[in-house]
C-alpha cells in the first residue's frame, strides 16, 4: 500500500522533508522504505491518503458508472 501526505504549513513540510530522508536512507536508490510508525512519529501537520495497491470491486463499478473514466475503466479488470 502506498501512501500520499501533504504537510498543512512549512514546519509539517520540514517533517515531511526529514521522514523522506529518512525513508531514503534505509530504501537506497529509487527507493522510500517506511514503517508506520515512522509516519506517526512525523505526522504532527501532516495529511495522508492511504492509496491502495488494487482497485477494489466497488470502486471499479463507480468508475465504471461514471462516464468520464468509462474509457479507462476496462483496463482495470
Amino acid at each position: 500500500m502506498s501512501i500520499l501526505v501533504y504537510p498543512t504549513d512549512r514546519p509539517a513540510y520540514a517533517r515531511l522533508c526529514r521522514l523522506l530522508s529518512l525513508g531514503k536512507k534505509r530504501g537506497g536508490k529509487a527507493q522510500c522504505r517506511l514503517d508506520w510508525s515512522d509516519v506517526v512519529a512525523y505526522s504532527e501537520g501532516l495529511i495522508a491518503v492511504l492509496v491502495p495497491d488494487e482497485a477494489d470491486d466497488i470502486c471499479v463499478l463507480h468508475l465504471r458508472a461514471s462516464s468520464r473514466f468509462s474509457a479507462i475503466a476496462p483496463l482495470w479488470r
